[in-house]
């Protein structure tokens, strides 16, 4: 991947690089290249995170291997019992889509996708159709 030397590109290049976790134009285009080699894989890359009162990261990558989950939303004062779907990056990816018809897997295990429809204790339907203002 070559950009065409222009001043927008040079301009574009530089934003990503200073406003991105890369270092420089090869570890950028190392990147985009390991997508292109997949051809079908979105890369999400976690960066900045911040520090909890306790110095530990925001989000929590070693207390599960096939999960990445968040340390703050574990934390919540209301005494009461957080969803998975807020901590856990895991579960929320399962509920994602509402027909899930790709693959998503998370530190390197699928993740079982659930149809959000089925999985509610009392689901409504409700139809709407537009009155035509002609009629």
């Amino acid at each position: 991947m070559e950009h065409d030397g222009s001043q927008e590109s040079l301009n574009n290049l530089n934003a990503i690089l200073t406003h991105s976790v890369f270092n420089n134009e090869d570890e950028l285009k190392e990147q985009l290249n390991s997508l292109l080699r997949s051809r079908k894989n979105t890369k999400i890359i976690i960066s900045n995170l911040k520090r909890m009162d306790d110095g530990e990261l925001e989000l929590d990558f070693s207390s599960d291997e096939k999960d990445i989950r968040c340390r703050e939303a574990d934390l919540t004062s209301t005494g009461q019992a957080t969803s998975t779907y807020r901590t856990s990056l895991r579960a929320y990816c399962s509920i994602l889509f509402l027909r899930p018809r790709l693959k998503i897997t998370i530190r390197r295990k699928k993740v079982k996708t659930k149809i959000i429809s089925k999985s509610l204790g009392r689901p409504m339907r409700d139809s709407y159709r537009p009155k035509n203002s002609e009629r």
